[in-house]
């Protein structure tokens, strides 16, 4: 999703203006799988990122 952001021009753009964070929401994927073995603070934080990146409800 990361390269996907930053490698494409117009979707991003039209994802943004939709509510949707598309770079937040692969470095967020990116910090949540290196900590899928751990149970802390900073995986939680990642969770959490990733939902109000794509907008998921809680």
């Amino acid at each position: 999703m990361l390269a996907y952001a930053e490698g494409e021009r117009f979707a991003p753009v039209v994802l943004r203006k939709l509510g949707y964070d598309p770079h937040g929401a692969g470095s967020s994927l990116i910090g949540l799988s290196n900590n899928l073995s751990t149970h802390n603070e900073e995986r939680a934080r990642f969770s959490i990122a990733v939902g109000k990146a794509l907008r998921f409800p809680d």
